[in-house]
């Protein structure tokens, strides 16, 4: 995930599995996915029509946009996710891309890896239920946000 300095972010978390792209910028979100990581918030028919797609999520409204959107947002993703759900231990080391880490578990299941070499930058947040990871990557590099050049857009305007 990287977040710019006007709060506009882009990022890669896992659902499922499945690697799921998003960039927030100006109000509006944007995510790109496999069918899979689609076929867990909406219908199957709509998984295989967006696979691989860029979605501009509406502002507005429930269902399976509402979850797209939570998922994409970085305010929501970071509340989520950095909030410990009890007591907080130590759960041995592991390795996130091939970087070497701690890993804190809390109550629930939780868990944050941070690097145990070099600079103790936070790598990754993995669900309590272990499906979703959010990457922490490429801290303190230069993070520029654009909107995507052609999108569908669910808010009934077509694609671009």
């Amino acid at each position: 995930m990287g977040i710019a300095a006007d709060n506009a972010g882009a990022g890669r978390v896992t659902v499922r599995g499945d690697a799921v792209q998003f960039r927030e910028l100006d109000g509006r979100a944007y995510v790109r996915a496999p069918a899979g990581a689609y076929d867990a918030f909406a219908p199957a028919a709509a998984g295989a029509e967006l696979a691989g797609r860029w979605v501009r999520l509406p502002r507005r409204g429930g269902g399976a946009a509402s979850e797209l959107r939570d998922l994409s947002s970085l305010e929501s993703l970071l509340n989520a996710a950095l909030t410990a759900h009890g007591a907080v231990y130590d759960a041995g080391e592991d390795d996130i891309d091939g970087r070497p880490a701690i890993r804190l578990r809390d109550a629930r299941g939780g868990s944050l890896y941070v690097a145990s070499a070099g600079t103790p930058y936070p790598l990754a947040i993995e669900s309590a239920k272990g499906g979703s990871r959010l990457d922490l990557e490429d801290w303190d590099g230069r993070v520029r946000v654009a909107a995507p050049r052609s999108f569908v857009n669910l808010e009934g305007g077509g694609s671009r």
